[in-house]
């Protein structure tokens, strides 16, 4: 290939919202200059080095809400709060820190809307419980290993940009038939279209409706973590990365040291994600997602700085 040929494929690649996982794979062999298989690029989502996502091409539904951290007792539902009415503060605490630790999301509450809701588009895999099965199931089958045993209990997660959280749920279209214990025929009365949704079991994804993709960014961030040397500091990507802190460091010092929005007080670090996302909102970088990873690199570095 020309120089001036792959010059054009860069550029196309980077037009792209999304490639596929065969697509991610030839990509990465190009990139790397070594051979790297559709199995390859699962086993790298497996264990956390790049993320996986799924376009559901047709609508399908879930019930989406968002994940609080248990350290924002303030925002933690009122239905869930009260389960621990009667205990001390302390021991208050020390079960609802316990309750939120065995969920599926590590030290983070999942509240979820009561209304099922049609989804589509692309959306992203945290590998927790079905999804994780789904990749891990596919991937032994590529590499000719042994299936998977299904988790016994679970359920299936897809997040987006901005913190939203669903759980994937499913229709019964066709009416049901059961027999009663006097051997008598009867089906079931859904007296409400909300009845028909169940939640979906976590033994993957919809198949027929979505396909598992790669998202474009998701590839240049692992391409520049494995050649951080090979990275030319002038590019495009760059110039947006460093748009990106500087203008979280201006909401930062606006907020802060030249108080602009009056002296204003964050009893949490969500509070302050939730303030900058929202009176910054359309600068790039300063979503609450995009906060939410800047703070933890941030923190992470300056941690092993103090070590």
């Amino acid at each position: 290939m020309s120089n001036k040929q792959r010059s054009i494929k860069s550029k196309l690649f980077k037009l792209r919202e999304w490639l596929t996982v065969s697509e991610a794979a030839r990509h990465l062999s190009s990139v790397f200059c070594e051979d790297v298989t559709e199995a390859d690029v699962l086993r790298l989502a497996l264990d956390g080095h790049l993320k996986l996502s799924v376009n559901f091409v047709n609508p399908t539904y879930g019930k989406c809400g968002k994940l609080i951290s248990s350290e924002d007792k303030e925002n933690l539902p009122a239905h869930f709060l009260s389960l621990f009415d009667g205990f001390s503060e302390e021991k208050k605490d020390e079960l609802i820190a316990g309750f939120i630790k065995m969920g599926h999301f590590e030290n983070q509450f999942l509240d979820l809307d009561d209304k099922v809701t049609a989804i589509e588009g692309v959306w992203d895999l945290p590998m927790v419980c079905g999804q994780r099965y789904c990749i891990e199931n596919e991937y032994q089958m590529l590499t000719g290993g042994p299936e998977v045993a299904p988790p016994i209990i679970g359920a299936t997660f897809v997040v987006r940009e901005g913190g939203q959280v669903c759980r994937l749920h499913e229709r019964f279209d066709e009416p049901i038939e059961y027999e009663t214990a006097q051997g008598e025929k009867k089906k079931v009365d859904f007296k409400n279209e909300a009845d028909r949704y169940y939640p979906a079991d976590a033994t993957g994804l919809p198949s027929d409706d979505s396909v598992l993709v790669v998202r474009t960014q998701a590839l240049i961030d692992l391409q520049e973590r494995l050649s951080p040397a090979d990275s030319d500091r002038n590019t495009p990507l760059d110039s947006r990365a460093e748009t990106t802190y500087l203008n979280i460091i201006g909401a930062m010092l606006e907020t802060f040291v030249h108080k602009d929005h009056g002296d204003v007080n964050f009893p949490s670090e969500t509070k302050l994600r939730e303030f900058l996302s929202e009176r910054y909102a359309g600068f790039k970088g300063l979503t609450e997602r995009t906060l939410a990873e800047k703070f933890a690199a941030a923190k992470k570095t300056i941690r092993e700085e103090f070590d």
